[in-house]
């Protein structure tokens, strides 16, 4: 009697399961022929790992052996379908097309809730993996879709989809053990992981779905299942699952670029392993984004300065559609890598023209002209001090300080002031065309000139029409009289110089001076000018006489300070505001005119 009760409760389901679907589910859909052995679970030989996806048997792919109930349903038969095992209710394969392009195998579980017999009922299945590393953080990818078990359906959507993850262990203590006949949900085991929760789910496509999780343990299987809590009959179809571990994702090596070959890759040697329908996309330090081919790797010239910095490596799947899971993140797969500022370090200054200038007078004329190969980040120095404004690849160089009578000798370096690169200096010569002074002397008071000093290598040949010179005329500094018979009131001197910057143009000089001479008397005196040379300031004394008039003159023998005294036997003049230079000090004094040298040094 009893059992043809139980016959009559399985008639009156199977009945309400046809009529409110229209496909015939299974018989055996409350009376499950579970694994004949637990050998179908042997966790005492792990699956090897041998490629990215760690789910090996991702696609489905059945088997049709004699015995497999005439090959309408792989699930019926503990060895119909690779390496899948159905652990509650009866999966079928295919149950509705269209497949999931371009025609990958899927499964349909169906998910029932029967107030009466509660817990909830349905499908799932499992399968072993390669052992998960504790710690390690995986990616998950997978296509599923729902559908009711009658249209229209009293219930707007299947209530969960669950992915979990368990020990080998687990299964045979746990599921195999559940009941042979029964196709309620098992409980999970308290150390399984849940790492794909969803719930109202209503997808009448096929949608990709991707995730990342850290896994909690050494997990080698995983279980995949929906199910009701509320509605009656829904179907989940699932397929295309892919397990891969991202923990080693790469943005491959730091580029070690060496100038002037500035192009270099970026990318993994190996791709790294990705889920379907993934992209690979490189962002730069200054925002630029590059996607990239199958290799993940680009090329980019590391001599930009825009290319210098961090570049981040990102996998997403830009199709994939967002859901309400709670048990593990949205894909999230990223790695990075610094690339170097390609350059020369030094950056290299090339002159435009000569670095030897010649008969330089002002400071705003007759530049030398520099440039440099970099091309941004720029700043001039001179002399190992910072040039204000200079940040152009050329750079006009002028002498510091206007005219003079003096070498003067400027140190150049550009840097890059991302990197830090500095170029070797570059010397400029600013030569002044020669010159003697004093120009103003008294006709019958011998007076010393001097020319301009070039350093060693240079010759000196003076020219002076009606002059007596001594020692002689090839000497840097001369003496200098006339006969009394002199009585013109101008000179002219002519001195030719060679010298090793070869500016070496013979310069002729006519000089006129003014008769400032007293008449030269038997009285004997003497001026002192201290300090000389000074930076700033000098003092003047006299012995026996008394200081009318100081006029200082420049080579050019032009007036640059006239100071007129109350008869003093000392005076100080402030020189502060007259540049570095050889000048001429014309002493007045009550006994007549001194002219001495006065040199000007800071």
């Amino acid at each position: 009697m009893k059992k043809i009760i139980n016959i009559f409760i399985a008639s009156i389901l199977l009945l309400h399961a046809n009529l409110t679907f229209g496909q015939k589910k299974p018989a055996d859909s409350f009376q499950v022929n579970k694994p004949t052995a637990v050998t179908d679970f042997n966790c005492n030989n792990p699956v090897v790992n041998g490629a990215c996806n760690q789910v090996l048997n991702s696609t489905l792919t059945p088997q049709y052996p004699t015995y497999c109930f005439g090959a309408q349903n792989p699930f019926d038969g503990s060895y119909c379908f690779v390496d899948w095992t159905r652990l509650h209710g009866t999966p079928q394969l295919n149950l509705r097309l269209p497949l999931i392009a371009p025609n990958v195998n899927h499964v349909s579980m169906w998910s029932y809730y029967r107030p009466a017999f509660a817990p909830p009922s349905g499908e799932g299945i499992v399968t072993r993996i390669p052992n998960m590393i504790i710690g390690h953080k995986y990616a998950i990818s997978f296509y599923r879709r729902t559908f009711p078990n009658s249209t229209p359906s009293a219930y707007p959507y299947l209530d969960e989809a669950n992915i979990k993850l368990m020990t080998c262990n687990d299964v045979k203590a746990i599921f195999f053990n559940y009941g042979i006949n029964s196709d309620l949900i098992p409980a999970t085991p308290a150390n399984a992981q849940s790492v794909y929760c969803e719930t109202q789910i209503n997808a009448p496509t096929w949608q990709q779905v991707t995730q990342t999780f850290t896994a909690n343990s050494n997990y080698d299987v995983i279980w995949i299942y929906p199910k009701n809590t509320s509605s009656l009959q829904w179907w989940l179809e699932f397929g295309k699952l892919e397990l891969i571990d991202i923990t080693n994702f790469t943005a491959g090596p730091a580029p070690a670029p060496v100038y002037p070959n500035c192009t270099v890759t970026l990318g993994p040697t190996v791709p790294n392993c990705s889920v379907k329908n993934a992209v690979f996309t490189w962002t730069g330090p200054s925002g630029q984004t590059i996607t990239a081919p199958a290799s993940q790797q680009i090329q980019i010239d590391a001599g930009n300065p825009q290319n210098t910095g961090t570049w981040i490596l990102t996998m997403s799947v830009p199709t994939a559609v967002n859901t309400n899971n709670t048990c593990s993140n949205a894909l999230d797969v990223q790695a990075s890598v610094v690339v170097p500022y390609c350059s020369s370090c030094a950056p290299v200054i090339t002159p435009g023209g000569p670095i030897t200038i010649c008969s330089f007078w002002e400071a705003t004329s007759n530049p030398a002209t520099l440039s440099t190969n970099i091309t941004a980040n720029i700043q001039w120095y001179k002399d190992g001090i910072i040039i204000p404004g200079a940040n152009s690849q050329n750079y006009s160089a002028y002498a510091e300080g206007g005219q003079g009578n003096i070498v003067k000798k400027q140190n150049y370096t550009v840097k890059n002031t991302v990197t830090g690169c500095e170029s070797s200096p570059v010397l400029v010569n600013f030569v002044p065309d020669p010159f003697a002074f004093p120009s103003s002397i008294c006709r019958n008071t011998p007076i010393s000139l001097f020319a301009t000093d070039y350093g060693p290598g240079t010759t000196y040949q003076w020219v002076i029409p009606g002059a007596i010179i001594t020692p002689n005329a090839s000497s840097r500094q001369i003496q200098i009289s006339f006969p009394a018979s002199y009585t013109s009131n101008s000179y002219t001197t002519n001195l030719y110089i060679t010298n090793s910057y070869g500016c070496n143009t013979p310069y002729i000089n006519t000089q006129v001076f003014a008769d400032y001479c007293r008449t030269v008397t038997t009285q004997i005196f003497s001026t002192v000018i201290f300090p000389n040379p000074t930076s700033s300031e000098i003092t003047i004394t006299t012995n026996n006489t008394k200081i009318e008039k100081v006029v200082i003159t420049d080579f050019m023998n032009t007036t640059v300070k006239q100071v007129k005294f109350s008869l003093q036997k000392s005076i100080t003049i402030n020189l502060a505001d007259l540049q570095p230079g050889i000048y001429n000090c014309q002493i007045t004094t009550q006994k007549g005119i001194k002219n001495q040298k006065l040199m000007i040094k800071r």
